[in-house]
């Protein structure tokens, strides 16, 4: 009984093992001075792709060896396809969030000055509408003068006045 438990745990733990060395993923370059360096991070970005020995999913055209000779071919086919890009990294999500919170307040801010300014011409047709009621009225209407005092209109400056009011009303909807 103990024997069959040993071996399921001996193939488990292989399996685990290997499964573990198959996830970490393994670069190996050199630098400037020829030195090796190994890492299961990518080597920096002044790192020529000639000077990388070894990286996870490299493809053939991205890579090329110091004792191949270089093709034209397929160093023209890799320049003119462009390379596959990855998921977004967080940095590059965090600025399109922002943008679009941007894009979100002036676009609130945008439809409130529009809502206010239509507010604005409702009231100022509304007004226009009762004033062209007045005059279109026939009844007398007063006004105050320079000095305080309240003088009636006379017909050509209530003639005027509804013609203004009249046009004011025309351009409203």
């Amino acid at each position: 009984m103990g024997e069959p438990k040993m071996k399921l745990r001996l193939a488990i733990t292989a399996a685990l093992l290997l499964a573990a060395s198959l996830a970490h993923a393994q670069y190996v370059w050199k630098d400037n001075k020829g030195i090796r360096h190994y890492s299961d991070r990518a080597p920096p970005p002044d790192v020529p792709t000639k000077d990388i020995i070894q990286a996870p999913n490299l493809s053939a055209l991205d890579l090329q060896l110091p004792d191949a000779p270089a093709q034209p071919q397929a160093q023209a086919a890799a320049k003119a396809q462009p390379a596959p890009k990855g998921p977004p990294t967080l940095a590059e999500r965090e600025m399109d969030f922002r943008k679009r919170q941007e894009e979100r307040a002036e676009q609130e801010k945008k439809d409130a000055l529009e809502a206010q300014n239509a507010k604005a011409r409702q009231e100022q047709c509304d007004a226009a509408r009762a004033a062209k009621q007045q005059y279109d009225s026939g009844a007398r209407l007063g006004k105050v003068n320079a000095f305080g005092e309240r003088e009636f209109m006379n017909d050509i400056e209530r003639a005027k006045n509804a013609v203004r009011a009249a046009e004011i009303v025309a351009g409203c909807r």
